[in-house]
């Protein structure tokens, strides 16, 4: 009975030792934290990503006028790891949809550094209010969220209301793109890049559920590319944290037919003049 009433039966114990282990797990994620701050960080190159891309040379243009692509999200969108803007993941993929659907893309990038999603909606999505309406928005964020353990619940809530608040002032399709597999961070130490690898896979579940649940576009991780990030150091820029050039290109590949699949859903939906 007194077991039963101060919590030191079984059942108690067990619940002691859960909490315990939560709370040394969000001890060690902080304490990784700090230590990455002090490590230099790699410039942004966002600033110059607003650009028109043609799709190849070689390629007739099916429609003259071009697709207009917003991208939200965080360093990744924000071109961090890169040395150039021409690589940066939202450039390559403007040119990875540009070759699929044969038509010009008029890219606007809004990402920064260290955006998590509550971030996004309201520092980003606001700002999609005060440029021509984008045919797709695509948001890629998370891992933030994902190092600072954040609630899968809110994220889950935010995310809703950035997808309504996107589609709210633009009328754009709209893609997530889910939360990376972080196995190749080699900037985290072992049992912490562990402990934020299973939270952003749960996170990466919350995105696919949002998407599910409000119609959006949603990029699927693909388990193969993962190895090879994890395998390959020259897939990561010198910070060991984000892509090098050639990882933010393959990233854009991966994330590309989903985008284009959404452009030409949502023209399908548009009626002709």
């Amino acid at each position: 009975m007194l077991c039963a009433m101060t919590g030191t039966g079984a059942g108690g114990r067990a619940t002691a030792l859960a909490a315990a282990g939560v709370g040394a797990a969000t001890l060690l994620a902080a304490s990784e934290l700090v230590r990455l701050r002090r490590v230099p960080r790699l410039p942004e190159t966002a600033a110059g990503l607003d650009r028109l891309i043609l799709p190849g040379a070689t390629v007739e243009l099916t429609d003259p006028e071009p697709v207009a692509l917003s991208v939200l999200g965080d360093s990744l969108v924000a071109g961090v790891g890169v040395p150039v803007a021409a690589a940066a993941l939202p450039v390559r993929l403007a040119e990875a949809v540009a070759d699929d659907l044969r038509r010009a893309v008029r890219l606007r990038v809004y990402g920064r550094t260290g955006s998590r999603a509550i971030d996004v909606l309201h520092g980003q999505v606001p700002q999609l209010a005060e440029a021509p309406s984008p045919d797709v928005v695509v948001v890629s964020v998370g891992i933030n969220d994902a190092t600072k353990l954040g609630r899968p619940r809110l994220h889950a809530e935010v995310m809703r209301r950035v997808v309504a608040g996107a589609r709210e002032l633009t009328g754009a399709g709209v893609v997530l793109c889910g939360v990376p597999d972080v196995r190749a961070l080699r900037a985290l130490s072992a049992p912490v890049r562990t402990l934020v690898r299973l939270h952003a896979t749960v996170l990466h579940r919350v995105q696919r559920g949002v998407a599910a649940e409000t119609g959006a576009g949603f990029v699927e991780r693909i388990p193969p590319i993962a190895h090879v990030f994890a395998r390959n150091p020259w897939m990561m820029a010198t910070d060991r944290y984000h892509p090098s050039p050639v990882g933010a290109t393959v990233l854009a590949r991966v994330a590309a037919p989903t985008v284009s699949a959404v452009v030409v859903g949502r023209q399908a939906l548009t009626p002709a003049p």
